[in-house]
């Protein structure tokens, strides 16, 4: 088949691309398939769009590149160098089909070729190449995308031919494009600094990850705390919860500044629902449960407040420490959560936004919580089923206590011998367990101050903050309030996570990354595990002091729509849903409906022909369109098929003397021989 003149401009493009490819793989391939795309412009002939053989060489083409075109180095990251060759050769060898088969009817070239040329350039831009070795891609680059943009206004054959002015417009417009754009790529180097830094800052204030003073593995005392504070949201807190202090784990041993056992050390056991008391029957008599056993085994569904993790939080949940129960809510197929029983951390492996319920315990006895939830155990060897027959574990369990009794008493031997002098003159006159704490707490808050900044010399940091500095942020605070409490024999630990405080405009809480926060924890016989803060109030995030930017407050706002919007979605039922899309449904048809009657009344009425000849007329009017004829609103073939064509004239001819004229077999026979004839010839 005779070939079109192609457009020399999309063939140019073509062949920048492939130029690119080569300078950017160094594949010697790439020069066979270049004057193999070149070849066009020689060869005449072209292939049927449908032709077999356009496909066996398709197979051969790519069978080839992924033989031949071998990588000269190994496979780089993740993206395989040798994949890297390959895919752009497959994508050149396609061009150099494309250019051989015949082009849809009324075009230049195929449009499909303008994509697998983008997709060419693309992969010759995603070189491996040095930084010295790019020099090639600020050439090519530019001349593409001009020469791309003006081909495309090229791909169809009835396109009228620009003037030269005209082209020179272009050319010139592209030009200034060019200029711009270099001019503001020069700027944005010469400037990357200020603008890093700048962004730097922006971005300070909404970092997505967690901090990691709040969850760290092994806390540290550093010299400085949480000194990149985010302001980025972490959770939402629905509801009261009468503790502030959102525990993420504990830590018992200390040595030389450091708390341990690392979280990535731990044990993370699956919960059992009984052991988080997810079940209704922690709230169900015996008798409600022998009546109800399947109720009981249901998961519980009432809390005092919902936590909604926002953000990532490396799957750490937070909850206070007196929770009498975690409830899972499963948003996201949870049913439970794992955990170390024991110190934390409490986790998940579902991803944000997820939510889980909080029930607290409500029995005070001097101000403390004593009912113990699943986050507390119990030092005392009493609360044991001592029954060997129930409970076998009963040994074990029994020095757990004493091994987990001995290590919160215990004080590391690098402890200055003055901290304990210190701790029996703070509690002189105390004489409960619950005096002696309070005595710590108030002696560190009235005596010591808040400061973020802390220079650590060669002695422990808990003796030198206690005996020497007596100014430092919460970190010493909290390790300083373990310490001394240890020394008068009170057991301890130290505890992060984060402290809510902040209320956001609906009523919720609102938890971020600058509320990262570490405070001690305290055991008192009978009563169970404490939460003790002995912080000064300075020491703690202050929205009011530092209150978020325009823009973050602007983004805040937008993340609160879109979850109101998604949940509103989650929560519809099936019946809703079906409906909404029905609604939705009809409206779609309502406006087709609309839109075609509006169409009927402007268009021009056109008398049909007879019934016998409509589907001649239809038949022949495809074949106009496939020979790229339009028919303009008021035309009659006459008026819109070419003089030259002689098939068609004769067809319209016989067409007119069988409408207006009383007509027989003999024509309608005539005019269909005539029509197939027009739609098997391609010229």
């Amino acid at each position: 088949m005779k070939a079109k003149n192609p457009s020399l401009l999309f063939v140019t493009s073509v062949v920048v691309a492939l130029i690119t490819l080569y300078f950017s793989t160094g594949s010697t391939l790439v020069l066979v398939i270049l004057p193999l795309y070149l070849a066009q412009l020689v060869l005449q002939g072209r292939l049927p769009r449908d032709s077999a053989l356009i496909w066996g060489g398709r197979l051969f083409v790519y069978a080839s590149c992924a033989i031949l075109g071998k990588a000269p180095v190994q496979a780089y990251i993740f993206f395989g160098y040798q994949a890297f060759i390959t895919m752009g050769l497959i994508l050149g060898g396609e061009l150099v089909l494309q250019s051989f088969r015949e082009p849809p009817e009324g075009f230049k070239f195929d449009p499909l070729q303008l994509l697998v040329s983008s997709l060419l350039f693309l992969i010759g831009c995603g070189t491996f190449a040095q930084m010295g070795q790019l020099a090639h891609l600020w050439i090519c680059a530019p001349l593409w995308v001009c020469l791309t943009l003006l081909a495309a206004s090229d791909v169809r054959e009835d396109q009228k031919p620009l003037s030269l002015m005209s082209r020179l417009r272009q050319f010139g417009l592209l030009a200034i494009t060019a200029c711009v754009g270099f001019l503001a790529h020069s700027t944005l180097s010469n400037n990357r600094g200020a603008l890093m830094n700048m962004a730097s800052r922006l971005l300070s204030d909404s970092r997505p990850s967690v901090s990691e003073v709040g969850v760290a593995d092994s806390p540290s005392l550093q010299s400085s705390f949480n000194t990149e504070a985010s302001t980025a949201r972490l959770l939402r807190i629905e509801g009261s919860l009468s503790d502030s202090h959102l525990r993420a784990a504990a830590f018992e041993l200390y040595k030389n500044g450091t708390w341990g056992l690392p979280l990535s050390t731990r044990n993370i056991d699956a919960a059992n629902p009984t052991d988080t008391r997810e079940l209704k029957q922690s709230q169900m008599s015996a008798a409600e449960i022998k009546r109800d056993p399947e109720k009981a085994n249901q998961q519980r569904t009432d809390w005092d407040a919902k936590i909604t993790v926002l953000r990532d939080t490396n799957k750490t949940m937070f909850a206070p420490l007196n929770s009498s129960a975690l409830l899972p809510i499963p948003l996201q197929g949870s049913s439970s959560f794992d955990w170390n029983r024991y110190a934390g951390p409490l986790q998940v492996s579902d991803p944000a936004p997820l939510s889980y319920g909080i029930v607290e315990s409500h029995t005070d006895v001097q101000g403390v919580q004593t009912e113990q939830g699943p986050l507390c155990f119990s030092l005392d060897p009493k609360s044991l089923n001592s029954d060997i027959q129930k409970n076998p574990d009963y040994f074990k369990q029994l020095d757990f206590i004493a091994t987990a009794r001995a290590n919160l008493v215990e004080v590391p031997e690098e402890i200055d011998p003055g901290v304990k002098q210190l701790a029996l003159q703070i509690t002189r006159g105390a004489r409960t367990q619950h005096d002696k704490i309070e005595a710590v707490s108030t002696y560190l808050l009235k005596n010591y101050k808040y400061s973020l900044d802390f220079v650590r010399g060669t002695q422990d940091p808990v003796s030198d903050f206690l005996l020497n500095k007596k100014s430092a942020h919460c970190q010493y605070f909290a390790s300083a309030t373990v310490i001394l409490l240890r020394e008068i024999g009170v057991p301890a630990r130290y505890a992060t996570g984060y402290w809510a405080h902040e209320t956001a405009a609906d009523g919720t809480t609102v938890v971020r990354g600058r509320d990262a926060h570490a405070w001690a924890e305290a055991y008192v016989d009978g009563t169970g595990w404490i939460t003790v803060e002995s912080t000064p109030p300075s020491g703690r995030a202050d929205p009011t002091a530092n209150p978020l930017t325009w823009y973050q407050q602007m983004q805040e706002k937008i993340e609160d729509t879109w979850t109101r919007i998604r949940n509103w979605f989650g929560n519809l039922s099936s019946l809703q849903i079906a409906g909404i899309m029905l609604g939705v449904l009809g409206i779609w048809g309502l406006e087709r409906w609309r839109q075609a009657r509006k169409r009927a009344r402007n268009a021009p009425k056109k008398p049909q022909p007879p019934l016998e000849l409509q589907p001649l007329a239809r038949g022949f009017e495809a074949a106009l369109r496939k020979r790229g004829i339009t028919l303009l609103d008021g035309q009659t073939w006459s008026e819109a098929v070419p003089g030259e064509w002689q098939q068609g004239q004769e067809f319209i001819e016989v067409y007119n003397a069988a409408r207006f004229a009383p007509r027989d077999e003999a024509q309608l026979h005539d005019l269909t021989d005539k029509l197939r004839s027009i739609q098997k010839s391609k010229n």
